[in-house]
């Protein structure tokens, strides 16, 4: 197969499908594929490489996005603002939700397509906290490092912490807290239990991040898409500028590290048993969907993602992020010379800041007709 990218429309190869045309898979069997979907965007789980999926996949086929009216942050901590996000163009209806929002199911399903799948991505409970609490810098509200803070969090969050209202939070269970359970049952197992069995019943399907590859090939299954749709390169890929402190990471294999994973995971309870949960269904729908199927997939989209990556990057620059997380940097994606003007590799190489700012544009210059 050729593997060059094309111009600004795309190559016959690498051209992206209508989104009426019909794919057929491995097995033989042709669906429509599915433009209708919530992704619940969980902090700090890879959530914007799979971000960029949505984003490319809804620009690519002009659809309408839930964008928030400015920043990031689809507004509401305990209930949705309909008025903190742009409203659709005349005639039309939001097909996609991509955006960091806390899970308000019956208000999202109302004004979605009745056909609206909904999907999130989790991680590994104490992996998931430490990252936080290094990325928000978490020490400078609990006055202490993460190694401190795990030794008696009940104390830490009591004084610090319970009180405070925010649609970002990080003191415990953070990913179901995004996932939209309320911050003052997070003590209550029979709720937290009841919860994950909302999230069952509700979530079309939950990716995990230590299964990426996995997860995404059952989504482009869920959605009916291609394997061109899936391709991805890892966003916001964190980077030390300067001298950083490693406390608050769960980088050694040692005794301490081990230690210091069971403690978080036991003061995250409500995300280890939601995680270990949905590592099981995950799993189950892997087995259903053929491991041998499921390798050889894996290995066909790394070796496209591959592709893509040769031909549209030259190589990789770091964003100083250090007024939010301290002496910290994020990898972005340099478009190689000669393809700044082709929407693949753009699209491909955007950081989440610039895709939000542009698709922000694009849908208010709709809104003007």
């Amino acid at each position: 197969m050729d593997t060059r990218i094309g111009d600004q429309k795309g190559s016959p190869e690498m051209a992206p499908k209508r989104v009426s045309e019909s794919v057929t898979s491995q097995t033989g069997t042709t669906c429509t594929p599915a433009r209708d979907v919530v992704y619940i965007k969980v902090h700090k789980t890879a959530s914007s490489t799979l971000q960029n999926i949505f984003y490319r996949f809804g620009d690519e086929k002009d659809l309408t996005f839930m964008l928030p009216a400015n920043g990031f942050y689809v507004e509401g901590v305990d209930k949705f603002k309909p008025s903190g996000v742009l409203k659709p163009p005349p005639g039309k209806q939001y097909n996609i939700l991509a955006n960091h929002a806390r899970f308000f199911y019956e208000d999202f399903k109302k004004i979605m397509p009745a056909d609206t799948k909904f999907v999130t991505l989790i991680r590994e409970a104490a992996s998931h906290f430490s990252s936080v609490y290094s990325y928000r810098v978490l020490k400078r509200l609990y006055k202490v490092e993460l190694e401190g803070f795990s030794l008696n969090p009940k104390f830490y969050f009591e004084k610090y912490d319970l009180n405070r209202k925010g649609r970002v939070y990080g003191g415990r269970d953070p990913e179901l807290y995004d996932l939209g359970f309320d911050k003052k049952d997070m003590n209550s197992s029979t709720k937290v239990d009841n919860y994950i069995k909302f999230l069952d019943k509700k979530m079309d399907l939950v990716l995990l991040t230590e299964y990426f590859f996995e997860s995404v090939i059952l989504l482009k299954d869920l959605m009916c898409w291609d394997l061109q749709t899936i391709v991805h390169l890892n966003s916001k890929i964190r980077v030390p500028l300067g001298k950083e402190k490693g406390a608050n990471t769960l980088q050694t294999n040692s005794t301490k590290a081990d230690a210091l994973t069971n403690r978080l995971n036991k003061w995250n309870d409500g995300d280890f048993k939601m995680y270990d949960h949905f590592n099981r269904t995950l799993w189950k729908k892997i087995e259903a969907y053929g491991r041998d199927r499921m390798e050889s997939e894996i290995a066909e989209l790394k070796d496209l993602t591959q592709r893509y990556e040769d031909e549209c990057m030259s190589g990789i620059k770091v964003r100083d992020i250090s007024y939010w997380s301290g002496p910290i940097g994020l990898k972005e994606y340099v478009i190689r010379k000669g393809k700044e003007q082709n929407m693949t590799c753009k699209r491909l190489g955007m950081s989440e800041p610039e895709f939000v700012d542009y698709l922000q544009k694009k849908h208010k210059t709709r809104l003007q007709g």
